[in-house]
């Protein structure tokens, strides 16, 4: 977990920088103080769905989690670390290939004129511009609640 947080918070280190700028110059400390539970949130909202998973289906004891020790001519290695390892170099490949990020920009286009990205954020931009603000943490709230509702009944209708 703390090395795809590593992985996340080395692109992420320039967006926080820019959140925290943002949240100091709210008219008051209550909207930055929401934006910036709403950036926790969404860094840390993948870890927690990794680990109600991991908890859920017991993935710490399942056989292809755990992975082997595999020989390749005198050197043992772990075929996590492997795994790891080669995903390390095709990232640090990728990165050398296209100037950190800054390259990547219009890879996914047709064409010289078009840039799929910027349409596609574009696109969201103006959905999402109909929907508004309290809404999101409102839909939250309401999930978080329904799910906690849920669980309770649950517990309580297992006790004897």
């Amino acid at each position: 977990m703390g090395s795809v947080y590593g992985l996340a918070g080395f692109c992420s280190g320039p967006i926080l920088g820019a959140i925290l700028t943002i949240a100091a110059t709210r008219q008051s400390p209550l909207q930055g103080g929401l934006l910036l539970a709403v950036y926790a949130l969404g860094m840390a909202a993948p870890l927690f769905i990794l680990a109600a998973l991991w908890h859920r289906y017991d993935l710490g004891h399942r056989r292809w989690v755990r992975g082997r020790m595999l020989t390749l001519g005198p050197v043992r290695v772990h075929s996590s670390s492997l795994a790891s390892g080669v995903l390390f170099v095709i990232i640090g490949a990728l990165f050398l290939r296209f100037d950190g990020t800054a390259g990547i920009t219009g890879v996914l286009g047709f064409g010289d004129t078009t840039d799929l990205e910027a349409d596609a954020q574009q696109n969201v931009s103006t959905w999402l511009s109909a929907v508004p603000a309290w809404s999101v943490p409102a839909a939250i709230a309401a999930i978080a609640t329904v799910v906690a509702l849920r669980r309770a009944a649950r517990s309580t209708s297992r006790q004897p």
